[in-house]
């Protein structure tokens, strides 16, 4: 008996749709995320976070209009919905979000949805950043910045900003220490003020002329956070250390001079003597002059304690001296001011002093005495070579043959007294050309040889300018200050380009050497003076210590880059394989420069280890710096194959190369921390470390056949899927692609699973294994497809991951090839962003079917039934008449309601074909199944899921009547205890014979979904009972044509009875429910149908009836087919003229109606035979007598 189907079941089966369809058919995909601008944060609890999620939409279902996010450490977490702005047309979009940290220390995931509604329900698309949020329950410091001017003056004071990551208390100048450097001396810590999360720690510079003064937590365990007491880092003195920003130190005269160039930034040194001995001189904090001669007079410069001057020579014969000043410079790019005091006195007036260039290397040993002032060669009168190594010689010349081409000097304007004259590179006694001068006598001159105490005092200035040295110029200038204010420097010797000069002399001047040292030389000869020097002062974009300098800070990046100062500054590390060795380059450097003579005074080494970033306390990229100065950080150690030690010297110019580095085990997030003593710097960059490939997708779906076990309910039924990555360390979530994936054999269609992402992976020993429940929404089998990436590095994989390397894939990285599986290097050295399935199994590349997979259940699409004749309350269809018509439409789905299409016969997937039920609702009839009466429906098969009967349109409705219901010889009576004996005699009537569809599926127990009936029992089936869907309901009855005979006046119009009757076990009736059946009109036998057959002529005694003389009608028409009515044929004989007459005097006899022709069918609507009828007398005579009235 059918059952109304719940509503409650159809809102079930519309939410699983929706889920199912959301998970499945996403057509918005979270691309990428960040959380504080980065993959990973650590914030206090409860802080706020930003994070960005960025979307792209495609395809018709393009919309994203709401979006979830969880901040949890397992999926799914709680989550919270934002309804945003709706992106409804294809494209990439970005959305901002708001989120609280759990108040919970501990590392999270957080987990983002996107959805196509407003109300977060379907359409999902999901995105997980892993360990993106570390919540840390201990106060740290943020950041301790200058908050004064810098550089800062001597005993001046100066200010730093101290910021925590949430409210402390406890602070004050006993949690900091001011680390002094390069001269810095005196200084002291002078106040600490402020509360909650900034603190301001003001302090003296000292008393130092020159250095630096950094500010340093050093945590004592008394600062402690506001809220909960918990101290600083932790519990444990120093594990909150961190290391401050430093101001610069410099006197008010040891800055660059007023006429450095616009944007310049010069470091200057200065030494104004006035001490007992030379060295050690306060240049660098401190360090040594170094002193030389060429002459046999056994005395080099020295520092004069009289004067308080470094006095160059005395006023004896025949000196060449010289003293080069610490430190050195890198020679191209490089701008140099050098400024001195200079006096030369209390002799016969010769002969100068000069300053000179030369390459550092070679060591400094000034050139000839006399007019040669140290630095020309000399070949006249013996033999003694210019300076060694020298590139520049810059002279003050008193006597004037410095210009003058004597004595072996190469070239020259000939003798100038009390000028200034520049001579280029030389060698030995070859080069060192004139090059240009002031070309005149300066006035005032340049010595007091009349003086007995250091005059004249003359500020000198000489400015060497090699910032286009690489292009083949350098500027070569020198002023005068003759006020002692040196505030009035005056063009002595105008700019000019020494190589230029040198060409235009007729000599090339030598290409400028990797660096440069400073001389100042002496000399006399027949003629004499006093040469001293006072307040030096030695500016240069690039000024290096003695020992080559101490660098600021380093870089390491991928040695695929080139070694230039833009690639140390801003180059990235590239995605890197697990096993497979690599190096990377690392720079030293100082002011934002690779300091080329780092290591230049010995080795230095510079240990580099690679440290797991996974927490972030080494920051992201915006802030590594601050992040890398602290003891979570750089206290971190090494991975495991990531630790080496870089042994510098001068020979790499700050630039060294690491030897291979091989990292068996996967990272998402390294760092490179350096260090060199006190100095620690992290690459800006992070990389991550991938495995190469998925080795093996497993599964508890182990059927690859298409029958048997375990078999599973698509979309419905989990089971598990394992994904193996061939490396250790490995914690991502893989990924499923459709487009990866096959089906069980060529034309069947691949399915989706849902969902489409894995789990994370639990890292093991060797490799990384990552499990996750699954439901596939068709049916058969699926495999994942897999590929070598030594032949393929396109094609798309069943299981994949696009996430691992996200510090390396994001698009303002580029640090590896999207879209790339390769694990072999392009051109430009990276490596695939991708790495996926290369199944080692049976089936590899490939996995192994997946299976089986089965309908969920047979959904009924829709059907009806249709009868013969259904204008009455009773539709029905006589018993034999092929007039009734049944139509339906299945389809197999999946628990999402999704037709499974390879449940289809002639993909060979073993389908069960459905078959009719049919039962009278009478209660004496019920329980018997009468399908088998039910003959002339056409076949079908199951074809891409859809099984459809005689319903092409899919409008409930048969597309064709051409089913009957079997009529039975003899009819009998039907009961349940009858069935099997009479089902098939049974002649009803059958008024409501509702007609099923059932699927007996004994393998699989897939059902059609509704079934509401149960053709084998009585009464009303449970849902549990029932066994078949209802398509419709109709009458279906055994019938006949009875026809009697009849008697009348010739006179009148005779009704012959032409009755539809149905058979039932109280006998027959008369079908008043019939007003469709037509009837054909009888017609005499010798012009029409013979459906009236006449015996006259010849005329009898009896029978004068002749063809003509009577004709039918049916319901009041002469139509050569008549409708009956309610079951009547309303058949009449009657006279030609009209039909109120009959055949008239004299037209008496009979005429017999043949049943036969009158019935549309013998086989459903048989007559019982003929019928006479009788007008007037006729015999055998009968026994009524009609009567006439007359008025």
């Amino acid at each position: 008996m059918a059952i109304r189907i719940r509503s409650e079941l159809l809102a079930t089966l519309f939410s699983l749709s929706c889920l199912f369809s959301g998970d499945v058919l996403a057509a918005r995909t979270v691309t990428s995320a960040t959380v504080d601008g980065g993959s990973v944060t650590t914030v206090a609890p409860g802080a706020s976070i930003t994070a960005v999620v960025n979307a792209s939409t495609s395809g018709s279902d393009n919309n994203w209009q709401c979006t979830t996010w969880a901040i949890a450490a397992s999926s799914p977490g709680t989550p919270t919905a934002v309804n945003h702005s709706n992106h409804n047309s294809s494209g990439s979009y970005s959305e901002t979000f708001a989120m609280t940290a759990p108040s919970v220390a501990g590392t999270y995931n957080v987990y983002f949805v996107a959805y196509n509604n407003d109300a977060c329900t379907t359409g999902a698309s999901s995105y997980t950043l892993a360990s993106a949020v570390i919540v840390d329950a201990r106060p740290n410091v943020l950041s301790i910045s200058r908050s004064s001017s810098n550089p800062a003056a001597p005993n001046s004071s100066v200010t730093w900003q101290v910021v925590f990551d949430r409210s402390v208390t406890g602070v004050d100048s006993g949690d900091f220490s001011l680390l002094q450097g390069s001269g810095a001396t005196g200084a002291s810590i002078t106040a600490v003020s402020g509360s909650g999360t900034t603190w301001t720690v003001t302090a003296n510079t000292g008393t130092g002329t020159s250095g630096t003064l950094q500010l340093n937590l050093v945590d004592n365990d008394t600062i402690v956070s506001s809220a909960d007491g918990t101290k600083l880092g932790g519990t444990g003195a120093g594990n909150g250390n961190f290391s401050g920003e430093a101001y610069t130190i410099i006197s008010s005269s040891c800055v660059p001079p007023a006429n450095t160039p616009s944007g310049l930034v010069l470091t200057c040194q200065c030494d104004s003597f006035g001490r007992s001995t030379l060295n050690p001189s306060p240049m660098f904090t401190t360090s040594n002059w170094v002193v030389s001669t060429s002459d046999t007079t056994g005395v080099v410069p020295y520092l004069n304690t009289s004067t308080g001057f470094l006095r160059l020579t005395e006023k004896t014969g025949n000196n060449a001296k010289a003293a080069t000043a610490p430190g050195f410079f890198p020679a191209a790019g490089n701008y140099i001011s050098v400024e001195f005091k200079h006096y030369a006195y209390n002799g016969s007036g010769a002969d100068g002093i000069a300053v000179t260039l030369s390459d550092y290397t070679v060591p400094a040993v000034p050139g000839a005495f006399g007019g040669s002032l140290g630095y020309a060669q000399k070949t006249a009168g013996g033999t003694v070579p210019g300076f060694a190594g020298g590139w520049i010689g810059i002279a003050v010349d008193e006597y004037g043959n410095y210009s003058n081409p004597t004595e072996g000097r190469v070239g020259g304007v000939g003798f100038i007294a009390d000028a200034v004259a520049v001579r280029g590179s030389g060698s030995g006694t070859s080069g060192y050309p004139y090059l240009g001068g002031s070309g005149s006598t300066l006035s005032p001159g340049v010595d007091n040889a009349a003086s007995t105490t250091p005059a004249y005092g003359h500020y000198y200035q000489v400015i060497v300018d090699a910032r286009n040295a690489a292009s083949g110029k350098t500027l070569v200038a020198v002023n005068r200050d003759t006020t002692g204010t040196r505030a009035s420097y005056a063009s002595v010797v105008p700019s000019f380009d020494a190589f230029a000069a040198a060409t235009l002399a007729g000599y090339t001047q030598a290409a400028v050497p990797a660096n440069w040292q400073l001389s100042f030389t002496g000399s006399t000869g027949g003629s004499t003076n006093i040469h001293e020097l006072g307040e030096v002062r030695i500016c240069a974009q690039n000024y290096v210590p003695p020992d080559g300098g101490t660098a600021g800070g380093f870089s390491a990046i991928d040695d695929a880059y080139s070694s230039t100062i833009q690639n140390f500054l801003t180059g990235h590390i590239y995605t890197k394989l697990v096993g497979t060795a690599f190096k990377l380059k690392v720079a030293a450097l100082s002011n934002s420069q690779i300091l080329t003579t780092y290591a230049a005074s010995g080795t230095k080494n510079v240990a580099i280890k690679l440290v797991d970033n996974s927490d972030g306390a080494c920051g992201a990229d915006a802030n590594r710096a601050t992040a890398c100065a602290t003891s979570a950080c750089n206290g971190k150690t090494a991975v495991t194959g990531g630790s080496q030690t870089l042994a510098y010297t001068s020979t790499d110019k700050g630039i060294k190369t690491t030897a291979d580095f091989t990292i068996n085990t996967a990272y998402a997030n390294l760092v490179a921390v350096m260090s060199e003593g006190a100095v620690t710097a992290c690459s800006v960059d992070t990389f991550a470390v991938r495995p190469t490939r998925f080795s093996s997708v497993t599964s508890s779906a182990t059927n690859a056949t298409l029958t048997g076990a375990p078999k599973f309910k698509a979309g419905t039924d989990s089971f598990t899927l394992t994904a193996t990555a061939n490396a250790a360390g490995y914690s991502g979530t893989p990924k499923i692609s459709s487009s990866g994936m096959s089906a069980t054999a060529a034309g069947w269609t691949v399915g989706s699973l849902s969902p489409i992402i894995f789990p994370n992976a639990t890292p093991g020993a060797s490799t990384s294994v990552a499990t996750g429940s699954f439901t596939y929404s068709e049916v058969g089998n699926f495999r994942f497809l897999g590929f070598d990436p030594a032949t393929d590095t396109t094609s798309v994989r069943g299981v994949y991951d696009d996430d691992w390397v996200a510090v390396d894939s994001a698009a303002t990285k580029n640090d590896c090839v999207a879209g790339s599986y390769s694990n072999a290097k392009d051109a430009s050295g990276k490596y695939g962003c991708l790495f996926g399935l290369l199944d080692s199994g049976t089936s590899a590349p490939n996995s192994v079917l997946f299976g089986r997979f089965i309908p969920d259940r047979i959904a009924y699409l829709g059907g009806g039934v249709t009868s013969f004749c259904s204008s009455g309350t009773k539709p029905f269809t006589y018993m034999g008449q092929p007039q009734m018509g049944i139509a339906y439409r299945l389809q197999a789905v999946n628990g999402a309601g999704v037709v499974t299409k390879n449940y289809s016969q002639a993909l060979g997937y073993p389908v069960v074909n459905p078959s009719l039920v049919a039962e009278d609702q009478d209660t004496a009839n019920q329980g018997c199944d009468l399908a088998s009466r039910i003959g002339g429906l056409a076949a079908a098969q199951w074809s891409s899921g859809l099984y459809v009967i005689n319903d092409a349109n899919a409008d409930n409705a048969p597309d064709t009547s051409a089913v009957s219901f079997s009529r039975p010889a003899s009819p009998v009576a039907l009961s349940l205890a009858t069935c099997a004996a009479n089902r098939a005699s049974a002649g009803g009537p059958f008024w409501l014979l509702d007609i099923g569809v059932a699927l007996n599926d004994t393998t699989d127990g897939v059902a059609i979904d509704g079934m509401d009936m149960n053709s084998a029992t009585t009464g009303i089936c449970s849902v549990a009972a029932c066994s078949a869907r209802k398509i419709g309901t109709t009458g279906v009855v055994d019938g006949r044509l009875w026809l009697n005979n009849a008697y009348g006046s010739e006179m009148l119009p005779l009704s012959v009875p032409v009755l539809a009757q149905y058979w039932s076990s109280a006998g027959w009736r008369t079908n008043s429910y019939d007003s469709c059946t037509a009837l054909t009109q009888p017609t005499r036998q010798d012009t029409g149908n013979a459906g009236l057959v006449f015996y006259a002529p010849p005329d009898t005694a009896r029978n004068g009836l002749a063809p003509g003389e009577a004709v039918a009608q049916m319901n009041g028409s002469t139509a050569a087919s008549v409708a009956m009515v309610n079951g009547d044929g309303k058949l009449v004989l009657r006279g030609l003229a009209s039909s109120s007459i009959g055949p008239g005097v004299g037209n008496f006899g009979y005429v017999d109606v043949i049943g036969s022709k009158l019935t549309p069918s013998a086989s459903w609507l048989p007559a019982t035979g003929n019928a006479r009828a009788c007008f007037g007398s006729c015999g055998p005579r009968s026994p009524v007598i009609y009567f006439r009235e007359r008025y």
